[in-house]
């Protein structure tokens, strides 16, 4: 009964997963909450590292990794200098890195090795191997993670002084709101809140 659970979980947020990219709803949503940033260029950096976390916990990481690539790229489509794109490059490529690994270690289904640990867990027989849930990992993964994010914080906030993210241009040709963009957020949700239960 113990890998069945697993499994359901890890089908659940693969399925959610694929609606959520087909629908480009992962692109609405960065887009719009990098928007709100305009104002603040410095927290661009910011942004990128805590969305990425955020949808890695639920998501697959390397699924988050794809995703915020083209969003990356159009902001940085507009800058000619070579050498300012070339470090607000680095420094948004590491926030999402980051972002999307310590996201990852956050949840069973954040990443594929997390799945394929509670798979050598069942093979082996090792003892307590039973405790470790989709709530359990949640419980001790979602603190620990939180430390590492604001580790990654403060080293992205040193490397980033200085640089120039007032010349980022914002993705605003990602504005348009998905068809059924609620159904399928409250799909989501409710999904989401099932595998909890």
């Amino acid at each position: 009964m113990f890998w069945m659970q697993n499994l359901v979980i890890v089908v659940i947020s693969y399925l959610i997963s694929r609606i959520i990219i087909e629908e480009e709803i992962h692109t609405y949503l960065i887009s719009q909450l990098l928007n709100k940033a305009k104002k603040n260029p410095e927290f661009i950096v910011s942004g990128i590292l805590f969305l990425s976390y955020f949808f890695s916990i639920f998501l697959s990481n390397t699924v988050v990794i794809i995703s915020f690539i083209p969003i990356i790229k159009a902001m940085l489509d507009s800058i000619e200098d070579a050498r300012k794109k070339s470090l607000i490059t680095t420094n948004l490529v590491l926030a999402m890195i980051y972002g999307a690994n310590i996201g990852g270690m956050a949840s069973l289904t954040g990443s594929a090795f997390n799945v394929l640990y509670i798979g050598f867990l069942e093979i082996n027989n090792i003892p307590g191997r039973e405790n470790i849930n989709f709530f359990s990992w949640f419980v001790f993964g979602v603190p620990l993670t939180l430390v590492l994010l604001l580790l990654s914080k403060a080293v992205l906030h040193l490397g980033s002084r200085n640089i120039p993210f007032d010349e980022v241009i914002y993705a605003n040709h990602i504005k348009k709101k998905p068809k059924n963009f609620g159904k399928q957020m409250t799909f989501a949700t409710i999904n989401i809140v099932f595998m909890f239960l």
